[in-house]
């Protein structure tokens, strides 16, 4: 059953996923941090490994936030967030974004400037419609080993297939650094014109080599993405402001730090979640 009315979002079962992360240095204002790999709760991940045709992801996954899935017959919405983020001596703090990570993959070469091929299976039906298709679905480069360069590389490429099948498409990331890329470091890649979202990734090009360290390609989904103004000041959004985006059965939940600023940011709170 879908929830339709205010009566049946008071009347629905609930449950409440906590989140306490340590804090850790970015980028610069502008970039983005994973907090895939940070501790404590959940424990923090470890870098993927499962090479370069990668592998799909569930709530069961190291690193995902606790999900249970809704009852037969029921889903799953976001209905409430509380954050509190607490830095040092800065009271800008940025956007934190939830998303579900769908797939992931591991053993680019980060010296490699020629394709490197990518035959991925289909990704898990938790795209914006509930399918495999990938519509509203990103690519995200994320390093977990500092890399030997970064700043100045504007022409690392994927090719993808859309989410209305078309192939050979192209997506492109433009870095936000200020020269090797630290751990946790992460950016979105802007797709071709018209692109909905992507389906599969069918190779990586480095088109400068990044001289050393560790990343990986990643496929998620945006769940919502709340704006902190201020350290130490708990946050709080309800369904309403919500607007109660769908979170699939065993979604793999975990945050994205777009930073205001570089400086290092703790975080905790919760996301309530219903089924109807």
């Amino acid at each position: 059953m879908s929830i339709t009315a205010s009566a049946g979002l008071i009347a629905a079962p609930t449950q409440l996923s906590l989140f306490a992360k340590t804090g850790s240095s970015g980028e610069l204002a502008g970039s983005m941090l994973s907090r895939w790999y940070a501790g404590s709760y959940p424990a923090a991940a470890s870098a993927p490994t499962p090479g370069l045709n990668g592998a799909n992801l569930t709530s069961a996954d190291p690193g995902a936030m606790v999900l249970i899935n809704a009852a037969s017959g029921n889903k799953l919405y976001l209905a409430g967030i509380d954050l509190l983020v607490s830095d040092i001596g800065n009271p800008a703090t940025g956007t934190w974004v939830l998303y579900d990570r769908l797939w992931h993959n591991s053993s680019i070469t980060a010296t490699t400037t020629t394709e490197q091929g990518i035959s991925m299976s289909a990704l898990p039906a938790r795209d914006r419609n509930g399918s495999s298709n990938g519509e509203g679905v990103i690519a995200l480069l994320e390093v977990s080993g500092l890399t030997g360069a970064g700043g100045a590389i504007t022409n690392t490429t994927i090719r993808y297939t859309n989410s209305a099948g078309d192939n050979n498409r192209t997506g492109t990331l433009s870095h936000v650094a200020s020269g090797g890329l630290a751990a946790g470091y992460t950016m979105t890649f802007a797709l071709q014109a018209g692109d909905k979202g992507i389906k599969t990734i069918e190779g990586i090009t480095l088109g400068t080599t990044y001289s050393s360290g560790t990343m990986h390609l990643v496929l998620a989904r945006e769940i919502t993405r709340m704006g902190i103004g201020m350290a130490y000041f708990p946050e709080r959004r309800n369904a309403i402001q919500l607007a109660m985006p769908r979170i699939f059965d065993d979604s793999c939940l975990y945050w994205v730090h777009e930073q205001a600023t570089s400086v290092s940011m703790s975080y905790q709170g919760s996301i309530l979640i219903v089924q109807g």
